[in-house]
């Protein structure tokens, strides 16, 4: 698909001319991620009035479409108080806490509240996950800790972010080898991600591994 064929759906979509067809598709890879990369700080204003809407369907594809300008305060207090909403189903929290992280000014305390759901809804959220990317690593012919390897190191990721693909390699590997691959990739998430939400949770991720590791 070309860009212009992606610039027509974010028209469609700002102008209330989308149908059920554009808003669920645009959940799919690579829709979202291209999708959200034609979004400018100047869409702030008409996402956020569709971030409120009473549609379900909507809300959620406006919150994916702010994965670029989440550092913007007002659309990274828009995703906060999204999170904060106690009737979120678990697919609308697995959702949004990709994009409640791309707010690199996203407090420490937030990090923890959107760990502390994970560890509670382990199995939700890897299923989320595995079905998102399940076509992406046929595609590519890569399984989910490659995957996850390469989003820690991708730089279009904010660094205080990156702690979560760590997270997701460990909680869900399902065997040995996968397990031992994503000890190593704490390892390596430790070198490069200094002082970042992963030390704080690094003796967790641990526990979750099959080895014992003394870190320092």
């Amino acid at each position: 698909m070309s860009i212009s064929n992606y610039e027509s759906w974010i028209e469609r979509i700002k102008n209330g001319a989308a149908s059920d067809e554009d808003y669920n598709n645009m959940f799919l890879m690579p829709h979202k991620r291209l999708l959200s990369e034609l979004i400018r700080p100047e869409d702030a204003e008409w996402l956020l009035e569709l971030g409120e809407s009473n549609d379900t369907l909507k809300r959620g594809c406006a919150r994916t479409l702010m994965r670029n300008i989440a550092h913007l305060p007002e659309v990274g207090e828009h995703l906060r108080k999204a999170w904060d909403e106690n009737d979120l189903s678990d697919d609308d929290r697995n959702a949004l806490l990709w994009r409640v992280l791309d707010d690199p000014s996203l407090p420490r305390d937030f990090h923890k509240k959107i760990w502390d759901w994970i560890k509670r809804n382990r199995g939700s959220f890897n299923k989320a996950l595995l079905d998102y990317l399940k076509p992406y690593m046929e595609r590519k012919n890569k399984d989910l800790i490659q995957v996850m390897e390469e989003s820690m190191d991708d730089a279009c990721h904010p660094e205080s972010k990156r702690w979560i693909y760590v997270a997701a390699a460990v909680v869900s590997a399902d065997s040995t080898e996968s397990k031992e691959r994503a000890l190593n990739l704490i390892d390596r998430g430790l070198t490069q991600l200094r002082g970042t939400f992963l030390e704080e949770i690094v003796n967790e991720l641990l526990e979750i591994s099959p080895f014992q590791r003394v870190t320092q």
